[in-house]
């Protein structure tokens, strides 16, 4: 749609481009099974959307993948917040995002046949 949009009307002022990015993470947040996402001072605070947690394996691949950027702790994931420009922030989340959807993948049933 913000393709479509940009096409008709020309370029989006800022506000709307980062109105277009929160839906793009929130469809990619509920695909990684991701409830709330919240940003705490100098973290972005990632919240599952039922009991779920990565299982110690996950949580080791996940602290090496991000290089110490992120914690597990208190039912949440917690990942260090760029400089606070909206799009390092989206970037960081998005890269969580897509690593916690593969994680969650893993996790679904397999499907009968």
């Amino acid at each position: 749609i913000a393709e479509e949009i940009t096409d008709r009307y020309g370029a989006m002022p800022e506000p709307a481009r980062h109105l277009v990015e929160i839906v793009r993470l929130r469809a990619l947040a509920r695909a990684a099974g991701i409830g709330a996402i919240a940003r705490e001072r100098d973290r972005i605070v990632i919240k599952p959307a039922a009991a779920w947690m990565p299982s110690p394996e996950e949580e080791r691949r996940l602290l090496l993948e991000f290089d110490g950027q992120l914690t597990v702790q208190g039912g949440a994931l917690r990942l260090r917040a760029g400089g606070g420009a909206f799009r390092d922030d989206v970037a960081r989340i998005r890269r969580a995002l897509l690593a916690l959807r593969g994680l969650a993948r893993r996790r679904e049933p397999a499907a009968a046949g």
